[in-house]
């Protein structure tokens, strides 16, 4: 994997980060000393006959999660940890921010490639990093975050978001038994994965728009551990391009954040201005040539003039 394919990949990967919670916060997570039950064939072969219906398995999962008073609680996140490529041997540190419902800023930093920093703040989405530079977010790739950043609100009722959410089968994930759920909306679709017994989402798949194009994503997480009064899962593993990534939390803090972390860097704000003034045009007046009382017609050509003789032509040359 290429430089450029693994920022692109960590763009889709951070992007996840929050994705990842905003589920997580909607739904279960199994109490500490049960972490990642699998549940007895026996009882998966009576769950499997009969698909519950999506409110009820949310209901569960608000409970489990530690009630929806606590979810509804919390207000910004820091979250703090790492990235690592495994194939390549690459680690490096992740910080990240957020503030409900959709201001975002992270910062990863890899050995041997730099700072790569991201952020979104509800309208404007933006990159910079060694390779690239300063970047903005496409449209449609936009669109996608502004969804997920909606999600990463603990008090979204996940149906605000996806108008149309079915519980379709049952199948194994990560070695889990799970309902498959789709969520669809006209920005962002997935299928997330609840374990049977417990209704812990043990993944999803998805696809994600990056500056590389559609970049189709599994993720799976797991360790769950408890931050305030409510749980979280400290791994998660993103299968992307070919390649392993995974995003290890260390801590989450819910800490009012200073405002100006969400300021966007100065570079990004000329990068704004520029894609203003291209749009605008440069203001000046319509030149004389453009003008609407001007002529459309080119002008009528002029016949060339017959050339003269020269003085020493022979008597046979023509006459003018």
């Amino acid at each position: 994997m290429t430089r450029s394919r693994i920022r692109g990949s960590l763009a889709a990967t951070i992007a996840s980060l929050f994705a990842a919670p905003a589920l997580w916060g909607q739904a279960a997570a199994p109490p500490p000393a049960a972490v990642d039950p699998a549940p007895a064939p026996a009882a998966t072969n009576e769950k499997a006959a009969e698909l519950p219906d999506f409110d009820d398995l949310h209901a569960r999962n608000l409970e489990a999660m530690g009630g929806a008073e606590a979810i509804e609680a919390i207000g910004d996140m820091t979250i703090t940890g790492f990235v690592e490529v495994p194939a390549m041997g690459m680690k490096g540190t992740m910080k990240a921010y957020h503030r409900k419902p959709s201001m975002t800023v992270s910062t990863v930093v890899l050995p041997g490639m730099g700072e790569i920093r991201s952020g979104s703040n509800g309208e404007i989405g933006w990159s910079i990093d060694p390779m690239r530079g300063p970047a903005l977010t496409e449209p449609k790739e936009l669109a996608q975050q502004r969804a997920m950043e909606r999600l990463s609100s603990a008090r979204m009722n996940p149906r605000e978001v996806f108008p149309e959410i079915e519980v379709r089968s049952v199948k194994e994930f990560a070695g889990h038994p799970c309902y498959e759920v789709s969520f669809k909306s006209p920005d962002l679709s997935l299928i997330a994965f609840y374990n049977l017994e417990s209704a812990l989402i043990n993944g999803m798949r998805m696809t994600m728009n990056s500056p590389l194009g559609e970049i189709p994503m599994e993720i799976t997480v797991s360790d769950y551990k408890p931050f305030g009064a409510i749980l979280q899962p400290t791994l998660t593993s993103v299968s992307v391009m070919g390649q392993k990534q995974n995003v290890g939390i260390e801590s989450i803090t819910f800490d009012e954040i200073d405002p100006a972390v969400f300021t966007l860097p100065e570079a990004i704000e000329g990068l704004i201005a520029a894609k203003k003034q291209a749009a605008d045009g440069d203001g000046s007046a319509p030149s004389a040539e453009s003008s609407d009382d001007q002529p459309t017609d080119p002008p009528a050509r002029r016949p060339r003039p017959r050339p003269r003789p020269k003085k020493d032509a022979p008597a046979t040359a023509p006459a003018p």
